[in-house]
């Protein structure tokens, strides 16, 4: 497997940085009371990370919605995750808790306030690039079989046509999904 960026999203965002963190032979349970606990002291934490408790403040949360705005997505109609776990925390809703390895990204996500992707590589045919889409790229969302065809110029991660996760770091597909069978992960910061 062999991850890549392609240039067209360097020349929208020349800036871009992407780091990768890679678990072979993972044991991926539902629930651990230490992960469970963090993630909810990591929820908790929000509003006290932020300046006047405001999204709007962080430049974390701004340098997504530019970067949305700026590939013609809005950002408040598809919040970039990180934006939509800290609105969810700041209302004082819970994060539910899906498995370790997506509970830790989600900790991660919310202490630092940075999108964290989780990906089950062992459902992964050929590699990972973070590219525009195009025609012919179809995204199934989580738990379900329908597909929906992907507009030409989104800012995508993909493994060939499969499209792994829509609008950047907005939502991921089901193919990317990881379950209590995941062996081998990878977490895009």
């Amino acid at each position: 497997m062999r991850f890549s960026i392609a240039n067209e999203i360097f020349h929208r965002h020349p800036d871009y940085v992407v780091g990768l963190v890679y678990v072979r032979d993972a044991e991926v349970i539902s629930a651990l009371p230490v992960v469970t606990s963090a993630l909810s002291e990591a929820a908790a934490a929000v509003p006290s990370s932020l300046r006047r408790g405001r999204l709007e403040d962080h430049s974390a949360i701004n340098i997504w919605s530019e970067a949305f705005a700026s590939s013609g997505m809005n950002s408040k109609r598809y919040a970039p995750s990180v934006r939509a776990l800290a609105e969810r925390a700041l209302r004082g809703d819970p994060v539910p808790g899906i498995n370790v390895a997506v509970d830790a990204a989600n900790i991660i996500s919310l202490r630092h306030l940075v999108p964290v992707g989780a990906h089950d590589l062992n459902r992964l045919d050929g590699d990972v690039e973070v590219r525009l889409s195009r025609d012919g790229d179809s995204f199934t969302p989580i738990n379900s079989d329908a597909r929906e065809d992907v507009p030409p110029g989104e800012p995508i991660y993909a493994t060939g046509s499969e499209v792994r996760t829509r609008r950047w770091v907005w939502r991921q597909s089901d193919a990317a999904k990881i379950t209590n069978e995941s062996r081998s992960l990878l977490f895009p910061v």
